[in-house]
């Protein structure tokens, strides 16, 4: 399946929606491996959207999911990737990071993701979009995206001096 995806940024006024993507995908993984209760979840997301750093990942003009991703200047940090299930399973979250490593590709920035161990599927599609391992921890993975090496010199083979 091909996806036209847009992304649409999101507000405070908001919340209710990205609260229900949260509910719908990410509540189940989260709380059964963390101390974050859901007063927590829902302070971080709120300060979230009234720093900006929400979209809606749009598709055919529906709203299929969300993305937060925060730009340190250095690399581009995909804090939460959240496609609602009826839309999971058709590319929506490969093209949405994707869209985002392009982004991040302009400037050489690498990309960075934590994913939660049991998450498995998340952690599949990561590895399958180049992401690697750098660090373990006791219930999450982080990985990385390093930027696309440098392009040569113009009329300068590699190599040479």
């Amino acid at each position: 399946m091909t996806c036209s995806l847009t992304f649409e940024p999101l507000t405070e006024a908001d919340i209710d929606w990205a609260w229900d993507v949260y509910e719908a995908t990410t509540r189940e993984h989260v709380e059964p491996v963390t101390d974050w209760t859901p007063e927590h979840q829902w302070a971080e997301r709120l300060a979230g959207l009234r720093g900006g750093s929400f979209t809606a990942i749009v598709d055919s003009g529906r709203r299929v999911g969300l993305a937060e991703v925060t730009d340190d200047g250095d690399e581009l940090t995909i804090r939460h990737l959240e496609v609602l299930p009826a839309a999971q399973g058709r590319g929506i979250g490969s093209a949405a990071i994707e869209v985002i490593a392009a982004r991040a590709a302009i400037t050489g920035q690498s990309v960075s993701l934590r994913v939660l161990h049991v998450n498995p599927r998340a952690r599949a599609l990561y590895e399958r979009l180049g992401f690697v391992v750098e660090d373990e921890r006791a219930t999450s993975t982080q990985m990385r995206l390093a930027p696309p090496l440098a392009e040569q010199e113009p009329g300068r083979r590699p190599g040479s001096t």
